[in-house]
């Protein structure tokens, strides 16, 4: 056998080889703030899920924690990059509506309220 040089040994090898993500097809629900829920979600979009994070009128309280850029938190940026973003009024019947048609259908809901939190919906 011929010696090869490394590029030649690389001739056909995909860097990603995947057919697809592990989690690909999956739909997950993202009532989560803070650190661990956004952080958890984060993992699931890198696995290939699709991710809806649902956040109040006001906005993520994570969008403006330090440290910030080009007036962006890259804190916020780190832990929702990938995922998609709604804005719903969960105080409201109408942002109550809105979320459980999501919820039905998504395979997934994670949520980091308080206990009973949840049952309220």
């Amino acid at each position: 056998m011929e010696p090869r040089t490394f590029t030649e040994s690389l001739q056909g090898y995909r860097m990603n080889s995947c057919a697809s993500a592990p989690l690909e097809g999956i739909r997950v629900l993202d009532f989560t703030n803070m650190m661990v829920g956004p952080y958890c979600t984060r993992l699931l979009t890198d696995m290939g899920t699709e991710v809806i994070k649902v956040e109040p009128p006001s906005g993520d309280h994570n969008r403006t924690r330090r440290p910030v850029r080009d007036l962006y938190s890259s804190f916020f940026g780190h832990l929702n990059c990938g995922k998609l973003s709604v804005m719903l009024n969960l105080k409201s019947r109408e942002g109550q509506l809105a979320a459980a048609g999501l919820a039905k259908h998504s395979d997934v809901v994670v949520e980091n309220w308080r206990p009973g939190v949840a049952d309220r919906f």
